[in-house]
């Protein structure tokens, strides 16, 4: 599975523009979240691709839907988990091989 590092220009885009519901790595201030403000979250996150490309994408309907780390408090719809659950269900993820399941 691709990952990518949080780094201080790391955000995932709320803006009304072709960044909507993805990473943005940049120095600039960005309309969304800064992940590297949630170290405890998104030391292991996976997106959940709701609302993503390259499906239909409405913006305000939920960007950045993930499956983290449970950090201090409840989320505001993602799926939080245990550190070591998730480190088992990151290691037990392997890529797909072959067509789709129908």
């Amino acid at each position: 599975m691709a990952y990518r590092h949080i780094t201080r220009r790391s955000w995932w885009s709320s803006e009304r523009n072709a960044t909507y519901n993805t990473w943005v790595e940049t120095a600039r201030h960005v309309y969304g979240e800064h992940l590297a403000d949630y170290p405890v979250q998104y030391e292991f996150a996976v997106s959940r691709r709701y609302n993503a490309r390259p499906n239909s994408c409405i913006l305000r309907r939920a960007p950045g839907s993930f499956v983290h780390v449970f950090g201090r408090a409840y989320t505001a719809g993602c799926v939080s988990v245990a550190r070591g659950d998730m480190i088992r269900l990151l290691a037990g993820s392997t890529p797909p091989r072959g067509p789709p399941a129908r």
